[in-house]
């Protein structure tokens, strides 16, 4: 994100987005769905999706998963992977 966006080595908060974005894919499923305590609203955990981040220049995300997969992508998922 720092050579994509050019966002510089001083540049805190967008940093700081960089590195929760990166927490929050770098488990795969955790973030939609796999890491969720409330198992019997996931739909088809046996093919959850892996997760994916769309990063904006300004550091903004948003967490995604492929179409036709299982899980889900919920405040709550993510949440829960980040914590």
């Amino acid at each position: 994100m720092v050579h994509e966006h050019r966002w510089e080595a001083d540049d805190w908060d967008r940093l700081a987005a960089g590195a929760v974005a990166g927490h929050v894919v770098e488990c795969g499923t955790q973030a939609t769905g796999g890491n969720f305590d409330r198992w019997p609203e996931v739909p088809d955990p046996a093919a959850i999706g892996w997760s994916i981040v769309e990063v904006d220049p300004d550091g903004t995300f948003w967490v995604t998963k492929p179409a036709g997969t299982g899980g889900m992508v919920t405040v709550d998922t993510v949440t829960a992977q980040v914590l």
